[in-house]
């Protein structure tokens, strides 16, 4: 057999799929990591991968990647990205010791989600903003980071938002779950969390973890928070990446969700009380405001919401603020555009 037949032969074996996958997956598994920037880890990152202390880990029988943490709760979330499996093989091997390559995103969402939930405003991870790049924006802009208030006063602000036990938090994008497992244990036998998620796929995670965790007190609405009650098209442009919003999220595919508002939701379980109302959903937290003012009114709930996205030019937090404002609200801006709110 001449070279021109072995090496036919062995381009043969090489699986039928795009040269862009081909060469990526060479790329991946044979360039030094060091001369690849995507590789690099922040040392904020990997000291809170670090932190988790792994009692399992692996791909469950329905093909779900899950960890579970010698204090208690299992994660049930996305399978790794491509590049995130290369990183995954970046990591120091004490980290990588921890939980197999498969799980690298829910130990990442375990962080950004559940260490440092997105309603607990009043949490920063312990390095300067500038250094928490690869953490979500939510943490990049904590009650602690405010630079318009003083110490004392971001002090005060953040023992207002403390989620305490017998609180009811409405969590407006509760995603796959991670932040309800939290916020369950926070508000106790006695409190309840109100989770609001739109997409099927991230429904699917959302109970698959709250029943592995026999999760009582969470109550999951499947439907997309707007200011009317009906129906819209949700764009999907990948996990997280949904809005109902078109300036948003483009391109991808769409399907036709339910809305509902907050006060209909309020007023349908009968709340006596809500604490604190936590909004990140892709640009409709404008519209999700309108579709709670008696609420407002009646509970006076504390109020985080993203606000960095814009619409027509104009970012959210703005809108937001002068909407919260015109029925008594206090508001105070981050300089990453997230909204904190509350009544004096």
């Amino acid at each position: 057999m001449n070279t021109i037949q072995l090496v036919h032969n062995a381009w043969d074996r090489v699986p039928k799929v795009s040269f862009k996958d081909f060469a990526r997956r060479l790329v991946q598994y044979v360039a030094p990591k060091h001369l690849l920037r995507s590789s690099r880890w922040s040392d904020a990152m990997l000291a809170e991968l670090a932190l988790l202390e792994v009692a399992q880990a692996g791909v469950s029988d329905g093909n779900v990647p899950y960890i579970t943490l010698t204090d208690g709760p299992s994660f049930y979330g996305n399978h790794a990205t491509p590049m995130e499996v290369f990183r995954y093989r970046c990591l120091p091997r004490v980290i990588r010791q921890k939980f197999p390559r498969s799980c690298i995103r829910v130990a990442l969402d375990i962080v950004l989600r559940y260490a440092y939930a997105h309603a607990e405003a009043y949490r920063t991870p312990p390095v300067h903003p500038s250094l928490r790049a690869e953490f979500h924006l939510n943490h990049q802009d904590t009650i602690n980071d405010l630079e318009s208030l003083t110490h004392t006063e971001c002090q005060e602000l953040a023992r207002r938002f403390e989620i305490s036990q017998g609180d009811v938090v409405i969590d407006g994008g509760a995603f796959i779950g991670f932040g309800a497992l939290k916020y369950s244990r926070l508000v106790g036998s006695e409190g309840r969390i109100i989770a609001f998620e739109a997409d099927p796929d991230n429904q699917r995670l959302f109970d698959l973890n709250m029943n592995e965790n026999q999760i009582s007190n969470v109550t999951l609405i499947r439907r997309a928070l707007w200011e009317t009650v009906g129906t819209m098209s949700l764009n999907q442009a990948g996990r997280q990446a949904n809005s109902v919003i078109d300036q948003i999220v483009q391109g991808g595919s769409s399907l036709s969700v339910q809305t509902d508002t907050i006060d209909s939701v309020v007023d349908a379980m009968g709340l006596e009380k809500v604490s604190l109302i936590s909004l990140t959903i892709n640009g409709a937290e404008l519209e999700a405001i309108r579709g709670m003012h008696r609420t407002l009114k009646v509970h006076k709930p504390n109020l985080v919401v993203a606000g960095w996205y814009k619409r027509d030019g104009e970012a959210i937090s703005d809108l937001a603020a002068q909407e919260l404002e015109s029925v008594g609200y206090q508001t105070v801006i981050g300089l990453r555009r997230r909204l904190y709110a509350w009544v004096p």
